[in-house]
């Protein structure tokens, strides 16, 4: 058992050298929430979500957008709401 879950949360780690970066959004202590244009570990319509604190930690999570917000729900149990407004895309980094 202890197997299966490091396999699976090594495969959960990666992200596809496929996706592609959309925008993101950057909090006031300098962490991150990156947007990606694939699914991930995500059902539906739902997509790939990052957050990559200060220290290099990453979580995986997954968006939508709803009335001018993206919703985002991490896989730790974390929530959040970024309006639109607030995402820039990669260049401005």
């Amino acid at each position: 058992m202890h197997y299966i879950v490091v396999a699976v949360s090594l495969a959960l780690a990666a992200v596809s050298a496929d996706a592609k970066v959309l925008a993101f959004a950057q909090s006031g202590d300098g962490a991150r929430i990156v947007l990606y244009d694939d699914a991930g570990p995500c059902v539906r319509s739902a997509k790939l979500a990052e957050h990559i604190s200060l220290n290099g930690d990453r979580v995986q999570g997954c968006w939508l957008t709803s009335s001018g917000n993206v919703l985002v729900s991490f896989l730790d149990g974390e929530r959040g709401t970024i309006p639109l407004a607030h995402l820039r895309p990669l260049e401005d980094v």
